[in-house]
Formats: C-alpha cells, structure tokens, sequence
C-alpha cells in the first residue's frame, strides 16, 4: 500500500513534537499542539486522519486519497473521575485517547518516558519559596486534563505526595485537595480490599 511510503517519508521529515504541557511527573505535547505541528507536514504526504467511536473504543484512521488506511484504537475508561461530572471525565478521556491513538499510529515522540515514574520518590515541596512565586502558579482545576493526568498516578503515591506533586506547578485549594484525597480512597483502598 502506498500509504507506508507516505508514512515512512513524514517520518523521516518529522519525529518529534515539542512539548507544551505539563503532567505531573513529566512534560507532553498537548493534542492541539500536535495537530497544529503534525498538520502541514501530513497534507504535503497527501495523509488525513480522522477519529470516530465503536462503542468504548475511540479509533484513528490514518488515510490517503487511494483508499489506503490505518487504524489505531484505544478503549476509553468508563469511571467517572472524582471531581468531575460524567461528561468531563469522558471529555478529558477522549482528549487522551485522540492524542495517543494519533501519535502511535504516526510513530511520534510527545512525552517523557514514565517508565520510571512510579519508583522516583516525588520532589520535597520547597516551604521556604516567597510568596510572589506562589502566586504566579496557575489553579490546578477538577475539571482539567492536568487534574485527570494526577488521577492515573493514584496508585504509585501516597495522598500526601500526590498533593505536594501539585503543588509543586499548582495552587492547590481546599476543595482540589479533597478532590485528590477522595480519590485515592474511592479508587485505590477500594483496590487493596479486593485483592
């Protein structure tokens, strides 16, 4: 098929995506970003993409004009993260898959590696940080990717260390810290017991 030509030739004009965003233990390159770095290059191969869903499964077809076409699929979580109603957790779930499903399927590199992420003790939050460097931290919000990203950390990391990890790159509320906490009791001890 000619499509593995065309992907072979964006590949070797474009591997790497820069990253914009920041997880909690790693940076990566927001969706947006991607399509916005990825999308010339693609039009000059004559490659589109699109996303559509199965049921759970959310899947990338990569395509060209000659009908040719690859698919990458990702089954989307059905939980309702903690903090947020069922259809911002959907919609922080379906922002994830697309990047992911896309970046595989393209063989690009827009993250860290994480492999070694749960055995990295996390960094002692700084308490002697002036007050001005505080508040130029942003909000962390419930209902934002960020928040969903801290929530996959769950099982690697105490609560307490899950809310210095955000306060490293956040201002962290009450309510966000309660957030946090509950969730690592709904979905974590709620794992132990079963084991």
């Amino acid at each position: 098929m000619k499509i593995y030509s065309q992907l072979l030739n964006f590949q070797n004009k474009l591997r790497k995506v820069s990253k914009d965003a920041e997880g909690y233990t790693y940076n990566y390159a927001s969706f947006d970003n991607v399509v916005n770095t990825i999308s010339s290059e693609l039009q000059s191969q004559g490659l589109g993409f699109t996303h559509t869903f199965d049921g759970q499964d959310i899947i990338c077809t990569l395509f060209n004009a000659e009908g040719d076409a690859i698919t990458s699929k990702l089954t989307l979580p059905t939980e309702i993260l903690k903090g947020m109603n069922a259809s911002q957790s959907m919609g922080a779930a379906i922002t994830y898959a697309r990047r992911y499903t896309l970046t595989a399927i393209l063989g690009l590199v827009t993250d860290d590696d994480t492999d070694t992420v749960a055995s990295t003790p996390p960094a002692k939050e700084n308490t002697s940080q002036g007050q001005n460097s505080t508040d130029e931290k942003p909000w962390l919000n419930v209902n934002s990717e960020q928040f969903a990203r801290l929530l996959l950390q769950v099982p690697n990391y105490s609560p307490d260390d899950l809310v210095k990890m955000s306060r490293i790159k956040y201002k962290v509320s009450k309510d966000t810290e309660k957030a946090i906490r509950d969730s690592y009791r709904d979905n974590y001890e709620e794992v132990q017991l079963e084991d």
